[in-house]
């Protein structure tokens, strides 16, 4: 690309896009600069269990996410060269890291992480509600939603060793997406396919997200992975934040997989190992099936959130259909999807999957079942991280929303790193 179209595309996306609380803006996401992979033969590809699993045929007679707007927040997500994300207008993203060109001159993206992402929740289907490729049924779970993509994250991947200035992520960078989409976007769903157990910046995440809820955002995180924390018992966060939707995975033996990182503040649980999701597609003028790369063995919590969030999108488009949009709080939301959820079989809260793996045609038709205990669906916002009550943490609020203690834990520890969001939780198709 020559340099002074470049040059033009900075400067007139630096027109168009709103400005942050700081005065800087986010730049538009640009596609061509991922990192891109070879196209997946037809003969490797096989259906997505997932969507057998959660009975999506049956669910898209009722909503496909149309008329409903998503966040994810991420590492950005490739629209080029894929049918299923490309055209339309209906998948478009931000940029808040500042690029950094390479030796060469080059500027290039890690999108593989949230490509899948994305694609988990809304790659589309054909005009006629087919699936895209002959030899795969996979689509999203709403794939008609809007997706706002936010590239906050730099890496799919943890780097090896200790990661260098330019490698080390900024929870900056999520914190000002989430108040992007809250407060310019309006969004309707926030997905974060990230955790971190540990940052000075945790005050500031709690309160972007506390505020998202407030304004009527249902927020979903993943759990976690099992080895990203220093302890077992360790919070992961945005998950652990109050009245966020905490996801942990289950497997294709319907128990909770052993890949989660437990905590009791897990809400549900969905489909997470070996799903089949989108990879960044290398960009062709007409985008067609037999260019796409797959993933075809997607695992990880971060992979289990995005489905959630495509079935929240599919309640809140029924619900604004069936005329009730005021009554699905974020509150409301989760009360519904724990009490539809399929029971485990082990007392809930179940430590991998909370009270259940989600159910999307209960979740949408109100076929619910006992109220949980109080304690498990109280999500209304006090101003407090939610913390499993034998569980230990270094944070409490440093913004003034909650107790003191945690914040002298964290000065007497030293606890001012540089941000380590722990990659597994939200990288690699096989994590």
């Amino acid at each position: 690309m020559a340099s002074a179209a470049v040059a033009a595309s900075f400067f007139a996306a630096q027109a168009a896009v709103p400005a942050l609380a700081d005065g800087s803006g986010p730049l538009q996401f640009m596609s061509d600069r991922c990192a891109a992979q070879a196209p997946t033969p037809r003969e490797e590809l096989r259906n997505a269990w997932q969507l057998q699993r959660l009975q999506m045929d049956s669910v898209w007679t009722m909503a496909t996410g149309k008329g409903v707007k998503v966040a994810v927040i991420d590492t950005g997500s490739s629209t080029a060269g894929s049918p299923y994300l490309s055209g339309g207008g209906r998948v478009r993203g931000y940029n808040m890291i500042p690029d950094v060109r390479a030796e060469d001159g080059t500027i290039t993206y890690d999108c593989a992480h949230g490509t899948a992402v994305t694609s988990i929740i809304g790659a589309g289907r054909t005009e006629s509600g087919q699936a895209v490729h002959g030899a795969t049924n996979f689509s999203g779970i709403a794939p008609d939603a809007e997706i706002v993509t936010y590239r906050a994250l730099k890496n799919s991947t943890q780097p090896e060793g200790e990661p260098s200035e330019e490698e080390k992520e900024n929870l900056t960078y999520t914190i000002d997406a989430i108040r992007h989409a809250t407060d310019v976007e309006k969004v309707d769903v926030i997905n974060l396919s990230q955790a971190t157990f540990n940052d000075a910046k945790l005050g500031q995440l709690q309160e972007a997200v506390l505020d998202a809820i407030a304004k009527g955002i249902v927020v979903v995180a993943a759990a976690g992975n099992q080895g990203q924390a220093d302890s077992e018992t360790a919070s992961a966060f945005p998950a652990a934040i109050e009245g966020v939707i905490a996801v942990g995975m289950s497997n294709q033996q319907d128990s909770g997989d052993e890949m989660t990182h437990v905590g009791r503040y897990i809400s549900i649980g969905a489909p997470g190992r070996n799903l089949v999701a989108l990879a960044p597609s290398q960009p062709t003028q007409t985008p067609t099936a037999d260019n796409q790369a797959f993933a075809l063995e997607a695992s990880g919590t971060s992979y289990a959130a995005p489905i959630v969030s495509g079935v929240v999108a599919l309640m809140i488009e029924h619900n604004n259909n069936m005329g009730n949009p005021e009554d699905l709080t974020p509150a409301r939301v989760r009360d519904i999807l724990v009490r539809t959820a399929d029971p485990s079989g082990v007392r809930p809260p179940d430590p991998f999957i909370g009270y259940g793996i989600v159910n999307p045609l209960k979740a949408l038709t109100g076929t619910m079942g006992a109220s949980p205990t109080p304690m498990a669906v109280e999500t209304e916002s006090t101003g407090k991280i939610r913390v499993a009550p034998d569980e230990g943490t270094p944070l409490s609020s440093m913004v003034g929303l909650g107790v003191a203690i945690g914040a002298v834990i964290l000065v007497a520890l030293g606890v001012v790193a540089a941000i380590a969001i722990p990659a597994a939780v939200r990288r690699r198709a096989t994590d």
